[in-house]
């Protein structure tokens, strides 16, 4: 993160850096990295601020899916995995949020753990109040539409999650470019070979209306 020294949005940048350092260092997980330190640099005349996380071994599933197809079942784990940790998120005050859920941002371990990572990211409603919205956050085709708008809440990551489920289901597709209707929403239906239910519960989480979108993790 770099940010121009000397202005008033860098003093605001700095002070929601150390306030996520502290929303980091208050997770512990064990599909999380652990935090270990932070720092920064000066590179003629802007201030750069960095995070230092623990290193995860293994592969992430935008890399996994391009080797091979991941079966049904398989993909139902790694939604079980990556549930629990939005839930144990969603459990602080106020909700941590992790504003860009990807296929490249989810480790699976040799043992088959998924981890998340990439928390420069992460939001913990503090950036409420400041002039910093972060709408550079959130990567297009998995950000929920608010996300890529400058806001977030924790329906927002359970709109990530549905799109990443969905690609893993399409085999690696670009889903917004393969399944975009005309009403500017992803509509599989029909055509991933899914199970009623779940087909059902994937639409419901990719809905664009935060509103009527599932709202949380435990839901």
């Amino acid at each position: 993160m770099g940010i121009r020294t000397g202005t008033d949005d860098a003093f605001k940048t700095r002070d929601l850096f150390e306030r996520e350092i502290t929303a980091l260092k208050s997770i512990g997980h064990p599909h999380v990295p652990c935090y270990i330190d932070s720092f920064a640099e000066d590179f003629h005349g802007e201030e750069r601020l960095y995070l230092v996380m623990e290193h995860v071994n293994g592969k992430n599933l935008a890399q996994i899916v391009k080797e091979q197809r991941i079966n049904l079942d398989r993909v139902m784990n790694i939604a079980k995995q990556v549930t629990n940790i939005l839930s144990y998120l969603q459990e602080f005050t106020p909700p941590i949020v992790h504003r860009d859920i990807k296929p490249d941002n989810l480790i699976e371990t040799p043992d088959g753990k998924i981890k998340l990572i990439d928390f420069g990211s992460v939001n913990d409603a503090i950036a409420q109040g400041t002039r910093r919205t972060w709408t550079s956050v959130g990567t297009a085709g998995f950000a929920a539409p608010e996300v890529l708008l400058g806001k977030a809440f924790p329906a927002s990551y359970i709109y990530s999650l549905g799109c990443t489920l969905v690609y893993l289901l399409s085999g690696g597709a670009d889903i917004a470019r393969e399944f975009t209707n005309d009403d500017h929403r992803l509509d599989f239906r029909g055509k991933l070979n899914l199970p009623a239910e779940l087909e059902a519960l994937l639409m419901r989480m990719t809905e664009p209306n935060v509103k009527r979108r599932i709202q949380t993790a435990e839901e």
